[in-house]
């Protein structure tokens, strides 16, 4: 993404980068600045172009680029200021993807918006769709996930689901075929977690292992090697994760002790390493306090340590680091002009929302 979103502890947003706030001017943001017309959030989702924010009263809004239609407010007019989608159930969950957009109802049901050339979706159809439509073919979701062109269902009984575009094998089924309705994946364990990245996907099991699947070009799934694969692996050698997530091209874990581990891509210096060495098997990041959250952007990580600090690294040219410069970073960098983070969902919707869902 070209600009950066955190989320304070009192629910307030903040961001630094490219300015898509800025109704007089859309430069580089070098400070972070609070997003001022928002209610109080409890969670974000941001693509590279666009961004969601749910509420703690269940709604959600969303801002930028809407080409496809993704911001699900019936139309394709850029949004310089967030807006509330309408026709929405109470939703409990977001994930913004490439061009499009998935929301997790309370009572388990998914809802999309966007770009469906490939099927990613999952209505059984190509056609995009501007205003926010329920997949039906699936049983109740505890998760979602969105990634390039592609989306991941974890459902409430450990099963994971996938649907859209599958050149590379990301959907997980041992084949290269698009698939435009969800289908289950085989050979996978009872899941916890999962991560749809550009063109990769990663899955946690209950026992704390991660497995993988997809493009491989630039090591990303941290099997030693540079193979694309289509049914899940599971990757060696790696401590018990607690958390997962799949980027462009690197993927990052990390484990129950706080400490995290990437692989992958790493041109911009994204992995935290202190080089620009693609690393194909996971590799510890030193220099770093105990981390609780990880979050990955365009060429960029970042860490949020267990005081509600953020660290951050890679690609800057927008200021998406919260740095004050344009400067790339191949090692982690505390960003001081900030409150007290929180990691996502951490607060719950508010009683009124709660008494409305009864």
């Amino acid at each position: 993404m070209l600009f950066r979103s955190f989320l304070d502890i009192e629910g307030t947003v903040w961001y630094v980068g490219a300015d898509s706030f800025d109704t007089d001017n859309n430069s580089s943001q070098n400070l972070v600045e609070k997003i001022a017309n928002l209610p109080l959030i409890q969670s974000i989702s941001a693509a590279e172009l666009h961004s969601l924010f749910l509420d703690i009263e269940g709604s959600v809004w969303c801002t930028d680029y809407n080409l496809y239609g993704q911001l699900g407010l019936g139309d394709n007019n850029y949004r310089k200021l967030p807006e509330k989608i309408a026709n929405l159930p109470l939703i409990k969950s977001i994930a913004a993807g490439g061009s499009h957009n998935l929301f997790l109802d309370i009572e388990g049901g998914v809802w999309c918006t966007g770009n469906n050339g490939y099927g990613q979706l999952g209505l059984g159809d190509n056609n995009y769709r501007k205003l926010p439509e329920k997949i039906t073919k699936m049983p109740p979701i505890q998760s979602i996930s969105a990634g390039g062109h592609y989306s991941l269902f974890l459902d409430i009984k450990g099963k994971v689901w996938s649907t859209g575009y599958n050149a590379y094998g990301q959907l997980g089924f041992g084949d290269n075929n698009n698939r435009n309705l969800p289908e289950k994946i085989p050979n996978l364990p009872p899941i916890k977690s999962i991560s749809a990245g550009e063109a990769h996907s990663l899955f946690l099991d209950l026992e704390d292992n991660v497995w993988v699947n997809g493009y491989n070009k630039n090591y990303q799934l941290g099997l030693g090697d540079d193979n694309n694969i289509s049914s899940p692996k599971k990757i060696p050698n790696l401590p018990p994760i607690r958390d997962i997530i799949a980027g462009i091209e690197n993927s990052l874990f990390l484990d129950l002790q706080g400490n995290v581990w990437a692989v992958g891509y790493n041109r911009r210096g994204q992995l935290g390493l202190g080089n620009v060495i693609y690393v194909n098997l996971p590799k510890k990041i030193y220099d770093l306090p105990s981390i609780k959250y990880i979050a990955l952007g365009n060429w960029h990580s970042l860490f949020l340590d267990i005081k509600g600090k953020v660290w951050s690294t890679g690609y800057n040219a927008y200021s998406q680091l919260g740095l004050n410069d344009k400067i790339n970073r191949n090692k982690l960098a505390k960003i001081e002009n900030l409150p007290i983070i929180q990691a996502p969902n951490i607060k719950k919707p508010s009683k009124s929302a709660r008494k409305v869902a009864q």
